[in-house]
């Protein structure tokens, strides 16, 4: 595909799990969530393997992450998130934002449409 050219658009109408837009505030200095990092990523490792992560990575500037978060319920990534090292350590914040997917860019299909 041509840089900067989108493939057709396609739609999606079988979702039965909503996708998580996980939004990580930092709460404390990058000093203390660099003490924590290390496990934070081992954690988000595990979610990988288990297909739940679809991507991760720090704010720019780095003032907390974002997780894609798919095929889950909303109570299953509150228990996972209790078991973040960031969140055990009081460093970060966590907004979820929940959604659902009508639409998607065929590159994309891996994530949605299960």
């Amino acid at each position: 595909r041509e840089a900067g050219k989108a493939g057709p658009y396609r739609t999606v109408n079988h979702i039965t799990e909503p996708m998580f837009i996980v939004v990580l505030t930092y709460l404390k200095p990058l000093e203390t969530v660099d003490e924590h990092l290390e496990d934070h990523r081992s954690y988000l490792k595990r979610l990988y393997a288990a297909k739940h992560l679809v991507c991760s990575g720090p704010l720019d500037p780095r003032t907390g992450g974002v997780l894609l978060v798919r095929d889950m319920s909303r109570e299953a990534l509150d228990a996972l998130i209790d078991e973040d090292p960031f969140h055990r350590a009081g460093v970060a914040r966590y907004e979820i934002l929940s959604f659902r997917p009508t639409g998607y860019d065929p590159s994309f299909a891996n994530f949605v449409g299960r």
